[in-house]
C-alpha cells in the first residue's frame, strides 16, 4: 500500500517550513515557489503572501513586493512590521505621500521603532520619494523631519546615519526664513543657530566616523556658510 498523502495542513507547514529555510539562506528567488505553494493550500492565511511580498523586497521588485504587501493586508491582517516594509516599497515606487501613510500606521502600532522615525525624517527632509518634476517647498516637512530624525536619536542615541541627515536638513533649514521659523527654536531662532546645530551634529558623526569623507563634505559646507552667514 502507498504512502498516504499529507493532508493539506501538512503540505502547508512543509511548503511554508521549506520557505523560510530558502528565506534565511537568502534565497529569495527560489522561496517564492514555496510560498506560492503554500498561499495555494491555505489562501486565507496572510504569512505566505507577506513573505512572498519580503523575497520581492530583498530583490528590489518594489511593485510586486507592494502588491504582496496588498494581499496580506486584505486578509486582515496588519503589524507594525508590515506597515514598515510596505512603506519602503512604497518609497521606491516614488509614492512619498503614501509611504508617509504607512509609516505613521507603523508608528501608531509601534512608536518605538527607531527606524521607521528615521525613515519618515528621510522621506520628509530628503525629497525621498517624490519624483523629479516634484519641486521640494520649505512647507514644514524639514521642522517634521528634524523631529522624527530626534525622536529616532532618543531611541538610537548617537546613530551616525540619523545625526548625519539631521545635520543636512538643518543646514538645508538655515536656508530659508520659513523653515527656521518652522523649528520652533527656544533660541534667537538665526540661521547662524540652525547652521550651529548641523555643524553640531556632523561633528558627531566625525567622532564616531573620522574617515567619513561625505560627512566631512557636509562639514565644510556648513562651516562656509556660517562664515558668509551675516545673520
Amino acid at each position: 500500500m502507498g504512502a498516504a498523502e499529507p493532508e493539506p495542513s501538512d503540505a502547508f507547514d512543509r511548503a511554508y517550513g521549506e520557505g523560510l529555510r530558502l528565506y534565511n539562506a537568502g534565497q529569495f528567488d527560489d522561496a517564492i515557489p514555496e510560498f506560492a505553494r503554500a498561499a495555494a493550500l491555505r489562501p486565507d492565511d496572510f504569512r505566505s503572501m507577506e513573505m512572498i511580498a519580503c523575497c520581492h523586497g530583498n530583490r528590489s521588485r518594489w511593485a510586486e513586493s507592494l502588491a504582496a504587501f496588498e494581499k496580506a493586508g486584505s486578509l486582515g491582517h496588519e503589524c507594525h512590521q508590515c506597515c514598515y516594509n510596505r512603506a519602503t516599497a512604497l518609497r521606491n515606487l516614488q509614492r512619498a505621500d503614501d509611504a508617509l501613510k504607512a509609516l505613521e500606521r507603523s508608528l501608531a502600532l509601534e512608536p518605538n521603532n527607531p527606524a521607521a522615525w528615521f525613515d519618515q525624517g528621510f522621506i520628509l527632509g530628503m525629497h525621498a520619494g517624490r519624483r523629479d518634476e516634484e519641486m521640494e517647498f520649505m512647507d514644514g516637512r524639514h521642522a517634521r523631519a528634524v523631529a522624527a530624525f530626534d525622536r529616532s536619536l532618543a531611541l538610537r542615541p548617537s546613530h551616525a546615519t540619523t545625526l548625519y541627515y539631521k545635520a543636512y536638513v538643518l543646514y538645508k533649514s538655515s536656508h530659508s526664513l520659513q523653515a527656521i521659523l518652522d523649528l520652533g527654536l527656544s533660541g534667537d531662532g538665526s540661521v547662524r543657530q540652525v547652521a550651529e546645530m548641523a555643524l553640531a551634529c556632523v561633528e558627531q558623526v566625525l567622532t564616531q566616523y573620522p574617515n567619513w569623507e561625505t560627512a566631512k563634505d557636509l562639514r565644510d559646507m556648513i562651516s562656509e556658510w556660517m562664515g558668509g552667514s551675516k545673520a
